[in-house]
């Protein structure tokens, strides 16, 4: 069973439990190795973004057998306010003619092809200087 927040945890058979609290503690140990995320004091007249626990596994090739357990803290984005909060977007995403491409010219010229997962695809630890993000630090602890 994949849970739907920290709470639902405590709900599973101790061995699960281990699993999803060694996910969160992964998840946070990236946060802090990225130093992309940090404990402060609740800041005045700012806009706090609600963040919450997401919990997914991994299959192998379809099978039933669980090879990883996954957890991310995200943020509810959604929540911010243009030109208050942000002022730009961005999303680095391939189109599917370009890695099609890619993947052609790789045969072509036999070269060798990976595959890799990354894992913290989405921390960035700089934003610029005038730009800051504050999320609800609840649930944080695994």
């Amino acid at each position: 069973m994949i849970p739907s927040g920290p709470k639902q945890i405590l709900l599973l058979p101790p061995d699960q439990q281990l699993h999803w609290r060694a996910a969160m503690r992964k998840e946070m140990a990236a946060h802090a190795k990225n130093k992309s995320l940090r404990k402060i004091p609740r800041p005045k007249g700012k806009n706090i973004i609600p963040g919450k626990w997401v919990f997914d596994v991994k299959y192998e090739d379809g099978d039933e057998w669980v090879t990883k357990f996954k957890a991310r803290k995200v943020a509810g984005g959604h929540r911010k306010k243009y030109g208050q909060d942000y002022w730009e977007t961005f999303s680095a995403t391939p189109n599917m003619s370009a890695v099609r491409t890619l993947l052609v010219a790789s045969l072509m010229w036999s070269m060798v092809r990976n595959v890799m997962d990354a894992v913290t695809a989405f921390l960035v630890p700089k934003l610029p200087a005038n730009e800051k993000v504050y999320i609800n630090g609840n649930g944080l602890r695994p």
